[in-house]
């Protein structure tokens, strides 16, 4: 089983002459729920205060080998 999680941040930065909203994404991948849990708590632990972060996650099924 493996996680394919998107994480979504949003910030105010500056664009050309002015501050603007703006949310990025970043991927990550996890193969257990322990991962899954750790990356979790990691980016909510360590996310700049008063931050968004939002989540999707996407459980993928693999065949054994």
């Amino acid at each position: 089983m493996e996680f394919k999680v998107k994480v979504f941040f949003r910030d105010y930065v500056k664009v050309d002459e002015e501050f603007k909203s703006v949310e990025i994404s970043r991927p990550f991948f996890c193969n257990t729920y322990d991962d899954l849990n750790n990356l979790i708590a990691t980016l909510v632990d360590f996310s700049a205060g008063g931050s968004v972060l939002k989540f999707e996650v996407e459980k993928v099924l693999k065949e054994e080998e």
